[in-house]
């Protein structure tokens, strides 16, 4: 595709978008979703949808799609009818359907907040000291939760969080999609690519000596790479993960691990996991309901050996601390 193509493209999915975003900004929202039924944004504290205004006509949809795809390199029609990608002109994750996938044209829109959130924008009081003791000791966290329980964003606050303990450390950031500021000047940036997938640049940033390496989220054998980089040289790294509570979150960790070919790394995940931060969003802030600590996997009982944070608990060079 020629500049001049390109910018043509990237111009009509501007002024064809542009009402869309327009509403985002309005709300202070993150997420859209338009389609036959209208224009429908999240609130991102009350997770709760709302219609903001009548559909765009489905030829307008249908032209966001195709200057989309277009931008991306890849194409959406009756036989392709799916597109996802990032578009870098609206910062946003794009995921698209036409017919015969849904029966009309239908976009889905992500992006970052507005703001960053720090630490007190979450119900997490109870356990704050704990998580900032992590950070000073180079503690290994797992975020889990359901999806659009605020993950993402509790690890973009724990990354504050740990920028404000000690700005000069160099920080690896693995995305699929770039989602997650780094406060950190030093931060070596990699998103997920055809020709390099999360497990490949997991051993790219290996290279780059970083102080602590963070991955948006673990969905697949990459989860065996991120375990072993852990438990070899660069502790105090940060992810997230899909699952229904902090002891899932392991059992979630085995099964991706599995993935990679290998046998289940219940030894692997009991060494190098140090805390697990289970967060939901039932009230009006996300709120980190479990924090579990775990100390090893016990192989002659087939458990992992871990302990439930009390408030207020503190965590030292060796674990919690009585």
């Amino acid at each position: 595709m020629t500049d001049s193509v390109q910018a043509r493209r990237e111009a009509q999915l501007l002024f064809d978008i542009e009402p869309v975003i327009r509403l985002m900004d309005e709300a202070c929202s993150s997420d859209a979703i338009l389609n036959d039924a209208g224009i429908f944004v999240l609130d991102a504290y009350h997770r709760r949808w709302r219609k903001s205004a009548p559909a765009l006509p489905e030829v307008q949809r249908e032209r966001i799609l195709a200057a989309a795809a277009s931008l991306l390199g890849a194409e959406i029609t009756h036989d392709q009818p799916s597109l996802a990608g990032v578009l870098g002109s609206i910062r946003a994750r794009i995921q698209g359907s036409v017919a015969p996938l849904s029966p009309s044209a239908e976009i889905v829109l992500r992006r970052p907040p507005m703001r960053i959130f720090t630490i007190d924008d979450f119900d997490c009081a109870w356990i704050a000291a704990a998580i900032r003791d992590a950070l000073v000791h180079r503690k290994n966290i797992v975020i889990s939760g359901s999806t659009g329980s605020g993950k993402t964003r509790l690890l973009e606050a724990i990354l504050r969080l740990a920028w404000e303990l000690l700005q000069t450390q160099h920080i690896a950031l693995l995305e699929d999609a770039s989602e997650i500021r780094s406060p950190f000047e030093l931060t070596s940036a990699r998103r997920v690519v055809p020709s390099a997938p999360l497990r490949a640049l997991v051993y790219q940033v290996l290279r780059l000596n970083p102080d602590r390496i963070v991955i948006g989220e673990v969905r697949g054998a990459e989860a065996h790479d991120l375990l072993k980089a852990w438990g070899t040289g660069h502790p105090g790294g940060i992810t997230t993960i899909h699952a229904s509570s902090a002891m899932g979150a392991l059992m979630r960790l085995e099964q991706l691990t599995m993935e990679a070919n290998v046998p289940p790394q219940q030894a692997l995940i009991g060494e190098v996991v140090d805390l697990v931060l289970h967060i939901e969003h039932g009230g009006q802030v996300p709120a980190v309901v479990e924090g579990l600590y775990v100390n090893q996997f016990d192989a002659s009982c087939g458990e992992y050996l871990v302990q439930s944070l009390a408030p207020n608990a503190r965590i030292g060079p060796n674990g919690p601390q009585e």
